[in-house]
C-alpha cells in the first residue's frame, strides 16, 4: 500500500514514532512510504530511511521547496494553532506525487497506528476523499454551509483517489485559494473543493482527541450539535478499538507532551521508547491559566457539565474574534 507523509524538522519525533507504529500495526501489508520533504535536516531524514529500511519498506522522498517558496512569497499565515506552511502542502499532493500511484492513504505525522488497515487494502471506493467526519464545535463546521460543505472532514486520515484528484484539481487555481486564509487552512479549503466527492468512514480511523477524551454519550454536547454525528456503537470504537489516534490539539495536551492528561499519552511514549530517541525531543507545554483551570474542571467536575462549560468558552471565544476581524 501506498501512504504520504508530508514534514519538516519540527515534527521530526512525531513522524518516526507514526512510521513505526504503522509497521508494528501492520506487519503483513508492504508499504511504500512517500515523504514529501518540507525541511527536515539530513541527520533527521537518515533516520526515517534507515527506519523504513530496517523493517523492509520502501521510502520515496519528495522535494517541495518551490512549492513552499510559492507560499512563503504571498506572505500567508496559518491560522491554526500548531500548525505551519507545511500543512498547505496537502493541497498539492497530487502534483508531487507519481501519476502511476493511483490510490493512497494520507496520514498527518501527529498520529499513532494502533490497528490494522487491511479493510481498507481492498477498499472500492468512487469517491475523490475517504476520510472521518470532525468532531469540532458546531459554529466551526456550520461556517462554510452556506457555500455547499454539508458533511466537513478531518484531513489527518484521507484515503484518495489520486487518479480522481488530478482530474478534479487540473484547472483549479489553488493559490488563490489559499489567499483567502481561511481558519483551518487546507482542511477547509479540501472539504470546499470536495464537498460533493466525499465518503464517510468510521471514527476508528481517525480517532481525534474529542473522540477518545470523554464519553461517546457527551460528544453530542460537546459539539453541540443537534445532529447525530455517529452512532455511540461507531464512537465506543473509536475510543475503544481505534485504527488510528489523532493527537489533535487538546486542551489536556498531546502525546509528546511529557505534562499532557490525554488519555492515550501512554501508548504514545511506549512507542517512542522503543526508537531508541532522546527525551530531550519530548516537550514540557506551557500552560496558560485558562488550560490550568480547563484541566482542573475536566479531572473534578462531572463530565458533562465539562462539555457544557467548555463549549460556551469556546463559542464567546469565536465570536469575540469574529467581532475583531469585522472591526
Amino acid at each position: 500500500m501506498d501512504i504520504i507523509y508530508i514534514n519538516d524538522d519540527y515534527f521530526f519525533v512525531q513522524l518516526a514514532v507514526s512510521i513505526y507504529s504503522l509497521f508494528q500495526s501492520n506487519p503483513d501489508i508492504q508499504w511504500t512510504v512517500h515523504f514529501i520533504d518540507t525541511g527536515m535536516s539530513a541527520e533527521h531524514l537518515e533516520y526515517i530511511k534507515g527506519l523504513c529500511d530496517r523493517y523492509n519498506h520502501k521510502i520515496i522522498v519528495y522535494d517541495s521547496n518551490v512549492i513552499v517558496g510559492k507560499i512563503n512569497d504571498m506572505g500567508i499565515t496559518v491560522p491554526t494553532d500548531g500548525n505551519n506552511i507545511s500543512t498547505l502542502i496537502r493541497l498539492f499532493m497530487y502534483e508531487i506525487i507519481p501519476d502511476d500511484i493511483d490510490k493512497a492513504i494520507y496520514l498527518d505525522t501527529d498520529t499513532l497506528v494502533t490497528g490494522s488497515f487491511n479493510e481498507l487494502k481492498n477498499l472500492d471506493f468512487t469517491e475523490c476523499i475517504s476520510a472521518v467526519k470532525d468532531a469540532n464545535y458546531d459554529f466551526y463546521i456550520n461556517r462554510l454551509k452556506s457555500i455547499g460543505v454539508s458533511t466537513y472532514f478531518n484531513a489527518g486520515f484521507m484515503f484518495i483517489n489520486l487518479k480522481k484528484m488530478r482530474a478534479k484539481l487540473h484547472n483549479v487555481d489553488m493559490f488563490n485559494f489559499i489567499s483567502n486564509n481561511y481558519l483551518f487552512a487546507d482542511q477547509d479549503i479540501l472539504n470546499i473543493i470536495f464537498c460533493d466527492d466525499i465518503r464517510v468512514l468510521p471514527p476508528k480511523y481517525n480517532s481525534t482527541s474529542r473522540y477518545r477524551v470523554v464519553r461517546p454519550n457527551n460528544i453530542r454536547k460537546w459539539i453541540g450539535s443537534d445532529a447525530e454525528i455517529y452512532s455511540i456503537e461507531d464512537l465506543r470504537e473509536a475510543k475503544n478499538n481505534p485504527v488510528v489516534i489523532h493527537f489533535t490539539t487538546s486542551l489536556l495536551g498531546r502525546g509528546w507532551e511529557v505534562n499532557s492528561y490525554d488519555p492515550e499519552q501512554k501508548l504514545w511514549m511506549d512507542v517512542f521508547e522503543k526508537l531508541n530517541l532522546s527525551r530531550e525531543l519530548l516537550v514540557k507545554r506551557r500552560l496558560s491559566t485558562t488550560t490550568k483551570v480547563g484541566r482542573f474542571l475536566y479531572r473534578t467536575i462531572p463530565q458533562g457539565f465539562f462539555v457544557r462549560i467548555d463549549y460556551v468558552y469556546a463559542l464567546k471565544k469565536y465570536e469575540k474574534i469574529n467581532t475583531l476581524k469585522e472591526g
